[in-house]
């Protein structure tokens, strides 16, 4: 699985928004990683920036997952282990656990454990790792066209 880090990323910004990818480009990383995660594709983040579009605060226009040959199948603004299992378990999806009320975005990789948490790949430390347990405060499920 190639990861990124999205501190890698200080000069590529989100559409017209001012924000980079630095700092607030943690969706764009997940999305991307989960995108060449479900398909033979070896996107950057630097090349999803210029693929999918955003509005004016740097948020991600969902529809616009269709230039990737994506869709956005599932959105929860609560908790939802079910519809994040359901996903790991379909090749031709991932799922995206929404941290602190959007504060963070982390692609899930990996199923819960009691206590350590979902695996995830982190974009903010572009590692992957056992994190996230309570602090998930919703989830994104995308899919293949």
């Amino acid at each position: 699985m190639l990861i990124f880090k999205q501190g890698d990323y200080p000069n590529i910004f989100l559409g017209n928004s001012g924000k980079s990818v630095a700092k607030a480009g943690c969706l764009t990383c997940a999305l991307t990683v989960g995108k060449n995660s479900i398909s033979e594709t070896a996107y950057t983040p630097a090349q999803v920036v210029n693929i999918i579009q955003y509005n004016s605060v740097g948020e991600v226009l969902w529809n616009s997952l269709a230039n990737l040959g994506l869709k956005l199948k599932y959105k929860s603004t609560t908790r939802n282990d079910l519809a994040v299992n359901e996903a790991l378990a379909n090749p031709d999806e991932f799922a995206v656990l929404e941290i602190n009320h959007g504060a963070h975005f982390v692609l899930v990789i990996g199923r819960k454990l009691p206590v350590l948490g979902y695996r995830v790949y982190d974009p903010f430390y572009g590692d992957r790792a056992y994190r996230y347990n309570s602090v998930i405060t919703g989830c994104r499920i995308v899919a293949k066209l």
